[in-house]
């Protein structure tokens, strides 16, 4: 072989020459960054289902406190903001139109009247048109007018300066003729009420015995947009055949005030009037949600256009107001010892086994809540307990004038965000029902075809529940609109006003249950449906017991129902309270991924402790504060060494009571 051949063939073979795996550059540090960044995102993941889970259990736990807090704001309208933003269109003809007829046509006709008072139109003539095309139930209206001022100008509203609307007053008075010059319509009888901050209300018809008298009417709205200056117009009928219009000046934060300079008497004019947003009767009495403007602004803006010969004129109003629930004290004393005895239960039955094993494992609570949260809500076993969702479900019917008025308020008002978060939250009592409904569906399903159909998916109902109450259900409760209110009537021949009135409060009052079911019926039905369709669909797919509890997990490993059954599964199952296989499913699942135990904060969160008699470190439960230990039908002990628990047949209650009369209670441990 020459040398060129040979460098041929070596160059040939060089090219051809296909280095091995153990050649290969490394691909660690690759690998390395990739499993940097998977943890990385495995903490953040972590810390925000902490984040998730730590906000839903504190929630729970302020539960009462802000239901109680809800008792208390609706005890005085200051502390409930509704602010109502409403728009309105008409057309005016201001060519062709007549003087509005006896007969009660108020369309395309005008009033020409002479003004008096003390605000700045007075002592000019005015002549204000009706609409072509006003509602049959219009509440908000325009002032379109034209005023002859008293040095001759003339002055057309609204406009670039002035806007106009029209609203609701009230007139009060210890003395019926009092009123008589003042607003249109009769007076009547009116029981008041007076706030916790002296704020007296007038909120009805009388039904007892009053020495007041009412009168509600509606005005004339003016606002200066420049100086803020706002008078409001009202009927003078005291004369039928010269009527006139009375100007009075307002403040803007004042909505109650005397009008003895113009009467020569003293009587009480409210501004935006008093408007009953919801009545309910029931066995404790009768509620009506009553409404109160706060400030006496009424006209935001117009908008004017010309229409052909018509003129077309928008109206935008705004009214803040503020709602008070006047109610009986037997109402608030119902509920208020149903949430007492609910929160008698978390304690003794909930907390207070979860705080034992806190006290017994010796760590700083937040490491110890970080390293053992299981995303399980705190409460599912209250969710287990019939009397308790009872409780709960007969709170949220009760409750229902305080949900119908969250909901508005989410929707008109402009709370802060901690204030909308309680208002929601709130709101979502409504669910309690639902949990109720499918408890007793479960319960019977176990009665009929035994305890291994039983299911739990209350903590799935909250997950899918909740999302549907908070963007549906307050719109959906808004848009019923007037169905809502009660007492609407028209009155007034100068003004003819269609408002919301204490005089027929009454008269669309339905029973609170009835109200419920006609709002929240179809929801309850239909929430318990779809939980049940939807949690049986995800429990086959991946075996697992709930939606909420693998989202919201970090460090606790959720066993498929197909594992090996472990020793506290078997002991559950064979005491004498006859756990349905469902029900140990739910209790034990949350496990340490390499050893397998039962994490002990769950198990205290479903009512387990540890009893200590003598030498014998028991398995037991609390409910409503009372101790039990866990016991077979042979009446054996369950008993704890280490973590492990077994039935004994050489402990019985028997041996328990002669070693000791009243155990030790502990925390339960991390049980197998």
């Amino acid at each position: 072989m020459t040398s060129n051949q040979a460098a041929r063939q070596y160059k040939v073979k060089s090219v051809e020459h296909k280095p091995s795996s153990e050649e290969l550059p490394p691909a660690q540090p690759r690998q390395t960054a990739f499993g940097k960044v998977i943890s990385y995102l495995v903490r953040i993941r972590n810390f925000v289902s902490l984040l998730i889970w730590a906000f839903l259990s504190i929630n729970t736990f302020l539960d009462p406190g802000k239901t109680f807090y809800g008792y208390y704001t609706y005890t005085d309208s200051d502390n409930q903001p509704a602010v109502w933003e409403m728009t309105v269109v008409n057309n005016y003809n201001n060519k062709s139109s007549s003087v509005c007829a006896a007969d009660g046509n108020f369309l395309n006709c005008y009033y020409e009247l002479p003004v008096y008072g003390m605000g700045p139109l007075a002592n000019s003539v005015c002549r204000s048109y009706y609409p072509i095309d006003k509602g049959a139930s219009q509440h908000i209206g325009t002032f379109f007018a034209n005023c002859t001022l008293p040095n001759g100008n003339r002055i057309d509203l609204p406009n670039n300066d002035y806007a106009t609307t029209q609203w609701s007053l009230m007139l009060s008075s210890l003395d019926k003729a009092c009123m008589d010059t003042m607003g249109e319509g009769d007076s009547f009888p009116c029981d008041s009420y007076t706030t916790m901050e002296g704020r007296v209300m007038y909120f009805r018809g009388s039904r007892t015995t009053s020495t007041t008298w009412c009168k509600e009417f509606g005005g004339y709205y003016v606002l200066n947009k420049h100086t803020n200056e706002q008078e409001v117009l009202v009927a003078n009928i005291s004369n039928p055949s010269k009527p006139a219009l009375t100007s009075i000046p307002v403040v803007h934060n004042t909505t109650v005030f005397n009008v003895y300079n113009l009467l020569g008497c003293s009587a009480d004019l409210t501004i935006g009037g008093g408007a009953g947003h919801v009545s309910t009767s029931a066995w404790y009495g009768s509620t009506v949600g009553l409404w109160m403007a706060h400030t006496t602004s009424s006209p935001k803006d117009n908008a004017i256009t010309m229409n052909g010969d018509l003129v077309n004129v928008v109206t935008m109003s705004t009214h803040d107001g503020n709602i008070t629930q006047i109610r009986t004290f037997y109402k608030d004393a119902v509920r208020c010892f149903l949430f007492f005895v609910i929160i008698f239960y978390r304690l003794t039955s909930i907390y207070y086994p979860i705080w034992l094993v806190y006290a017994r494992q010796g760590k700083p609570f937040w490491i110890w809540v970080a390293n053992r949260h299981m995303g399980l809500v705190l409460h599912k076993r209250e969710r287990r307990n019939l009397l308790v969702l009872l409780l709960l479900a007969v709170e949220a019917v009760v409750s229902t004038e305080d949900i119908i008025m969250y909901c508005q308020q989410v929707v008109f008002s402009y709370p802060t965000v901690w204030n909308l978060a309680f208002k929601y939250m709130s709101i979502t009592r409504i669910i309690w029902p639902s949990s109720f409904i499918l408890l007793v569906a479960s319960n019977l399903v176990r009665l009929v075809f035994g305890p291994k159909y039983a299911f739990a998916l209350s903590e799935d109902l909250f997950l899918l529940g909740a999302p549907v109450i908070w963007f549906y259900m307050p719109t959906y409760v808004t848009s019923k609109g007037a169905d809502l209110f009660q007492g609407w009537r028209w009155t007034g021949s100068i003004v003819h006003h269609f408002g919301n009135t204490v005089y027929k409060v009454y008269s669309n009052q339905v029973n609170v249950l009835i109200l419920y079911y006609n709002l929240f019926g179809s929801f309850t039905y239909i929430a318990c449906l779809t939980t049940i369709g939807i949690g049986c669909l995800w429990q086959t797919l991946t075996h697992t017991s709930s939606i909420m509890s693998v989202f919201l997990s970090s460090s606790i490993h959720y066993r498929a129902k197909d594992e090996p059954t472990q020793t506290i599964e078997k002991i559950l199952k064979e005491s004498t309270e006859r756990y349905p296989p469902e029900i140990v499913f739910q209790i034990v699942k949350a496990k340490f991924p390499k050893t397998s135990l039962c994490e002990a904060m769950n198990l205290a969160s479903e009512g387990f402790i540890c009893l200590v008699y003598g030498n014998y470190q028991v398995l037991g439960t609390i409910e409503w504060g009372l101790v039990y230990p866990v016991v077979n039908e042979y009446g054996h002990i369950a008993v704890i060494e280490g973590s492990q628990v077994a039935y004994q047949p050489a402990v019985t209650l028997e041996i328990l009571a002669s070693t000791s009369s009243s155990p030790k209670v502990l925390g339960v441990p991390d049980l197998y």
